[in-house]
């Protein structure tokens, strides 16, 4: 959303320094130049692809629960499914409007359900949180990080209380229990678990008694970090995708990073490109003037580009020229540079110029 993006700006002028400007400083009673009336020539360049990127994602600081809102898994039956018992939800919860019920079968104590989840992994967080209670104290009751699925996972055991209990797990290998090195570890691994593909959540409770509920509530990660993700369709068809990500921690909530990351988008989806324009003489183009840019031999159509130098150029009286370095949006305000080469034959040929009709006035 362009409307989301600060409307900060700076240029860096023909000599390398930095200045800080508001975006821009003139808009109205600019000049509109135009191929073919008062522009005599013009110079394109554009800057390298590698600075292109048009798939963005800026984060924040670590402190966000993931889902954002604690529920989003436990406020709908969707992607739960029981190995053992009946899915149900019910309004007694934590969270939102329901909790995740699960009532262990007729002629049995256990009840097992599980949710598939977004695939995470342990570069993301560093604990797992929900609430969790039961119809009567279970005789035993356990969480499972399916890593990726039910035949590779770890388990570590939870409470078994009847009363809201909140669980709060750290996660990571650091806490995988071994015999030898970690007896203190609280999960224990079946199979081959992998914490970098963690897709899903199971509960596994026995009551000790037939048709007795457990539920659950509010599972998240924690501490997710604040995020956003701008894309661009059009610069991804040019150039492919080309990703970028950004940490910023001064960031502390998603549309912070929103901002960020469309602002980034806007400014980095197309080559950042430079004209130096020369035309008939004008004491109206500014540094700082914003003006609207069609050079059809190049598929640019009234593209916006800021005036970052200006120079006059004097033949004799009522005989000058007037050349413009404008520098249209990207992150960093580098002037692309010309060829250096063609730059000084540029500079000589004008000296000559010079000094030809400097000869013809005096002969005259």
């Amino acid at each position: 959303m362009l409307e989301a993006q600060f409307s900060k700006d700076f240029l860096v002028n023909t000599d390398g320094h930095l200045h800080w400007k508001s975006r821009p400083w003139r808009t109205a009673g600019v000049e509109t130049l135009t191929v073919g009336d008062n522009i005599l020539s013009y110079e394109l360049l554009k800057g390298p692809v590698e600075k292109v990127f048009n798939s963005i994602t800026v984060k924040g600081v670590a402190e966000a629960p993931y889902p954002r809102n604690h529920d989003d898994w436990t406020d709908a039956l969707d992607n739960w499914t029981a190995s053992s018992g009946t899915l149900a939800l019910n309004a007694d919860c934590k969270y939102g409007d329901y909790s995740i019920e699960c009532d262990s079968p007729a002629g049995s104590a256990i009840a097992e359900f599980k949710r598939t989840l977004p695939v995470w992994t342990i570069r993301d967080t560093n604990k797992l949180r929900y609430w969790v209670k039961h119809e009567v104290a279970a005789a035993s009751s356990v969480v499972r990080i399916l890593c990726p699925d039910t035949s590779n996972y770890y388990e570590t055991g939870q409470s078994t209380g009847v009363a809201w209990a909140f669980q709060d797990f750290n996660i990571g290998p650091e806490y995988v229990y071994h015999v030898d090195h970690n007896p203190d570890g609280i999960w224990t691994a079946t199979s081959s678990p992998n914490w970098w593909d963690m897709q899903g959540i199971q509960f596994r409770a026995d009551a000790g008694m037939v048709s007795k509920w457990i539920k659950v509530d509010g599972i998240h990660w924690f501490p997710d970090r604040w995020t956003d993700t701008a894309t661009n369709a059009a610069s991804k068809t040019s150039y492919g995708q080309r990703d970028m990500e950004v940490t910023d921690e001064k960031f502390h909530d998603d549309s912070e990073c929103e901002h960020r990351s469309e602002t980034l988008l806007y400014q980095m989806k197309d080559p950042a490109t430079q004209i130096i324009m020369t035309v008939k003489g004008n004491n109206n183009i500014k540094c700082g003037d914003r003006l609207s840019i069609t050079l059809p031999a190049d598929g640019i159509s009234a593209a916006n580009y800021d005036v970052i130098a200006v120079e006059q150029i004097y033949v004799r009286p009522n005989n000058w020229t007037t050349k413009a370095t404008m520098i249209n949006t990207a992150n960093i305000r580098d002037i692309t540079m010309p060829n250096p080469v063609v730059q000084h034959l540029k500079r000589l040929n004008k000296t000559l110029r010079r000094s030809h009709l400097t000869e013809l006035e005096v002969t005259r």
